[in-house]
């Protein structure tokens, strides 16, 4: 057991001692609460495990993982990422982040052939305030016309749930050319100042997920922020807001907050036509009554039909949080 020399807990964090090891853990550390009830326990060992990031992500290398920590650096299968990639990781894992999804971003990361785009790659990952998917995809917007299909040639549609993809060879793999063929994404910055209303021509903006091995490019204009791939899979589309502001996202964050418009057109067009139809049911069976009549059985189904339809359609708008 690691000897422990002194420790000083206040509001704002901890002055710890053990061994030969000073730590300063402040309370927005996302291990404080775990290291005050270690330090509760007088469990010196779990302290500094709990207060040194990079032991505790050794140790979860240690657990059959391909990945280490060598020198300082993070590797897999025995070859290094730079040290800002393992700065970056480090300090994402130290702000509370989970390790799992940002090693399963390392590891698609280096599935992707060309190695300057392994690099490039983590360009456009700064300056998109580092999104990714849990499964360690990229997350990106990308703005789209009012049909969805793409603003240059018209020809791939974007509406949620597509995959689009062309042949790696047939996207420009120079950044120096910032304008040229492949599929494009980019950061909310960017893509959202293509979206809404110009000139008079509505567009949409979408969000993508995007396997970091078919990133081909990133563009050196515009400070990063776009880049070009093979294929890119729609699964959002995203009203006036971006994303909440994280940086590993699951599927309900996803979901939250982005509407499909499409969908919520056309549910809104048969609503309309249902209020229709329903008041014209109820009008005549009315009518029918105050002539001393009797509503038949069939009037009753249709109005009550229509009823049911109306209701499961207004819960439906509901559920998509509008």
């Amino acid at each position: 057991m690691s000897k422990h020399i002194a420790s000083t807990i206040t509001s704002t964090g901890i002055l710890l001692f053990v061994g030969n090891e000073r730590y300063v853990i402040g309370n927005d550390h996302p291990n404080f609460g775990k290291i005050k009830d270690a330090i509760g326990r007088k469990d010196y060992d779990a302290v500094a495990d709990l207060a040194d990031i990079r032991s505790a992500v050794r140790k979860w290398m240690a657990s059959g993982h391909e990945f280490s920590l060598t020198d300082d650096l993070i590797e897999l299968n025995g070859v290094p990422f730079s040290d800002a990639v393992t700065d970056k990781v480090l300090a994402m894992i130290d702000a509370g982040n989970d390790a799992d999804p940002l090693f399963n971003f390392l590891r698609k990361v280096r599935e992707n052939p060309s190695s300057t785009a392994q690099s490039e790659l983590f360009l456009f990952c700064v300056a998109n305030g580092f999104m990714i998917h849990e499964d360690g995809d990229l997350i990106a917007y990308k703005s789209v016309r009012g049909n969805y299909t793409d603003i240059h040639s018209g020809k791939f549609d974007n509406s949620v749930g597509q995959v689009n993809t062309m042949e790696r060879f047939q996207v420009d793999d120079n950044r120096e050319q910032t304008c040229s063929n492949g599929l494009h994404f980019a950061s909310h910055e960017y893509a959202s100042t293509w979206a809404g209303e110009i000139d008079g021509v509505s567009r949409r903006l979408m969000v993508m997920k995007i396997h970091p091995k078919d990133v081909v490019s990133i563009p050196s204009d515009y400070n990063n922020q776009k880049g070009r791939c093979c294929r890119y899979e729609v699964i959002a589309e995203l009203g006036g807001e971006p994303l909440p502001k994280r940086e590993v996202y699951t599927d309900s964050d996803l979901g939250r907050g982005t509407v499909n418009s499409a969908e919520v057109d056309g549910i809104e067009m048969e609503l309309e036509d249902l209020y229709g139809d329903l008041s014209d049911a109820e009008e005549r069976a009315e009518q029918i009554t105050e002539l001393g009549g009797e509503v038949s059985g069939e009037l009753e189904d249709e109005i009550e039909e229509l009823r049911g339809r109306i209701y499961e359609l207004e819960d439906e708008l509901n559920d998509m949080d509008l």
